[in-house]
């Protein structure tokens, strides 16, 4: 199951940089979803030590909130990981 998911992430990563050019999207990756209270979210890219592979459900809700917020749009046609640590 997990190979079939990690596939279909690449496929809307492949479908973004092939036919989004007009817009500015962000796909963002998750691990494995967790509850509790908000954390710490640390941004980064798969690969470079700092991705794990926990988040809390509140910490990408937060997240995800803030970068909408923002008035200079972060991570234009990325995909970065958004893993929990603790504060």
């Amino acid at each position: 199951m997990a190979r079939k998911l990690w596939k279909t992430i690449v496929d809307i990563a492949a479908l973004l940089d092939a036919e989004g050019g007009d817009i500015d999207w962000t796909l963002f990756r998750v691990g494995f979803l967790g509850d509790g209270p908000c954390m710490k979210v640390v941004e980064g890219y798969v690969g470079d030590g700092t991705v794990r592979m926990y988040v809390r459900r509140a910490d990408v809700a937060k997240w995800t909130l803030a970068q909408a917020g923002r008035d200079t749009p972060g991570f234009v046609r990325e995909r970065p990981g958004i893993p929990s640590v603790k504060a």
